[in-house]
């Protein structure tokens, strides 16, 4: 009896077998890479929605409690409950509409002393609802920025002020990580 090795691959059963494990190995190809663009993308939206959903808090205390930000230490108080250093919105920055459509620093989650602004923000006073936009970070990584218009609790009146917020993208996974350790 003679021992031939590569003979199995010339039958039929050898041929329908290695096509099917082809096929199948794009298949799962195919469909992991779908499953990891679409993870990206709704976690692009979920971080989207969560800025956007701290700045709304922002503003709805803001309109309710202060409309004239007349106690900032309130408002500094919620600004460090939603954002901070070990959160994934790291930045909330208050701002107060001046004379000539300008505005004014109120109150910052972050250091107040480093806030990148200048009164020439009152451009975003007049938006119609938050504006989103990815941006690159100094430390590499992106994150979403949000300007919101604080409404005027009288309606007919330009806006009150102005929220910006930031939710890097990168630490928002770091703290699910570690969210996600401390519950199991």
């Amino acid at each position: 009896m003679e021992f031939r090795p590569l003979a199995w691959l010339r039958s039929l059963h050898a041929k329908l077998f290695i096509v099917t494990a082809l096929v199948t190995s794009a298949l799962t190809i195919g469909i992991a890479y779908s499953i990891v663009r679409n993870s990206r993308r709704e976690f692009q939206d979920y971080t989207r929605r969560l800025v956007v959903e701290a700045a709304e808090t922002v503003e709805t205390d803001v309109v309710e409690r202060d409309p004239q930000f007349k106690d900032p230490r309130k408002l500094e108080e919620l600004l460090e409950s939603i954002a901070g250093e070990d959160r994934s919105v790291f930045q909330i920055d208050v701002f107060q509409r001046t004379e000539g459509g300008k505005v004014q620093l109120v109150r910052s989650s972050g250091d107040e002393d480093q806030v990148d602004w200048s009164p020439d923000l009152g451009a975003y006073l007049d938006l119609q609802g938050p504006q989103n936009s990815l941006v690159e970070l100094e430390g590499g990584g992106q994150a979403w920025k949000c300007y919101l218009p604080i409404a005027n609790p009288r309606r007919g009146r330009p806006s009150i002020g102005l929220i910006r917020a930031y939710c890097d993208l990168e630490r928002w996974e770091d703290v699910w990580k570690a969210n996600l350790h401390r519950t199991y």
